[in-house]
């Protein structure tokens, strides 16, 4: 459980320290977290690229289902579930993603292969 206290301090870190904070925290947990609405995932488009956001917490996605996405809900995928349906539909779509958002600015914007570099390092320290 995330407390209001560290949504709070993580929001206020600049786009690539909440992206290392998201890698930890996935490595460690385990899970993903974005918005979907009628099993659509929300897309948000900047700069002629289509991005997946994507949080470590439902908590901190929660806070991104705001105006358009006023009306979607937070879904929860494994970390295996993510690379396996997310990851088929970015490879399909050539999306990018947009790893933790907070309020109306964009977090860290990758491609799905940096991504994945940099979940499989942090993983190893846990082997």
């Amino acid at each position: 459980m995330i407390t209001n206290e560290e949504i709070l301090n993580v929001s206020k870190l600049d786009a690539f320290k909440r992206y290392g904070y998201f890698i930890k925290k996935v490595a460690d947990e385990e899970m993903v977290y974005t918005l979907s609405f009628e099993n659509e995932i929300a897309i948000a488009e900047v700069k002629n690229n289509k991005l997946i956001s994507i949080w470590s917490a439902a908590e901190f996605a929660k806070e991104c289902a705001v105006l358009e996405w006023g009306n979607y809900d937070v879904v929860e995928f494994s970390l295996d579930e993510f690379k396996d349906k997310i990851g088929a539909l970015v490879a399909k779509n050539g999306f990018l993603i947009n790893v933790f958002s907070v309020a109306n600015k964009t977090g860290f914007i990758v491609n799905w292969s940096e991504l994945w570099r940099d979940l499989e390092e942090e993983l190893e320290q846990y082997d």
